[in-house]
């Protein structure tokens, strides 16, 4: 008959961590889309393909609003983004087709291979809390050029 799955409140309560966990790391630039695969694949069942699909569901609206933000700012360089996007998307649609070809049990495998092996590089690299990231930027840029006219 229909297909209606009772949700239990257990299950609510683990998807909503896992949400507030996914965005508390995207907000800090800690990349919630893994805490996401993770619970989709680990919790929820859902095959690793699916998983990533979902997560970049999530993830294009979202870019589409930073580019906006970033764009309004003058903080892209147009002309340098170009080239990266059409690499980037000879790569996904590559990576997909690569995806595809993998059975799903060892492509969760290789995922948790390189979320661990990201997250021991994370540990053992050093900090650059004390950078300033905003010193290399378009519009940081604009204001030294106007200091130096000044002078």
């Amino acid at each position: 008959m229909g297909g209606y799955t009772p949700v239990s409140e257990m299950s609510i309560l683990a998807a909503l961590i896992a949400a507030l966990l996914a965005g508390a790391a995207g907000a800090l630039g800690l990349g919630g889309g893994g805490v996401l695969i993770i619970y989709l694949s680990a919790f929820a069942s859902m095959d690793q393909l699916k998983s990533q699909g979902i997560n970049l569901l999530f993830f294009i609206p979202l870019a589409i609003i930073a580019i906006i933000i970033h764009s309004k700012h003058h903080l892209i360089k147009w002309k340098d983004i170009i080239p990266i996007c059409i690499c980037g998307l000879i790569g996904a649609v590559g990576g997909s087709i690569v995806a595809g070809m993998i059975d799903a049990s060892i492509l969760s495998k290789i995922f948790a291979v390189g979320i661990a092996a990201l997250g021991v590089k994370e540990l053992f690299s050093k900090s650059t809390a004390g950078n300033d990231s905003s010193k290399n930027s378009p519009a940081s840029e604009k204001k030294t050029d106007k200091k130096q006219i000044k002078h």
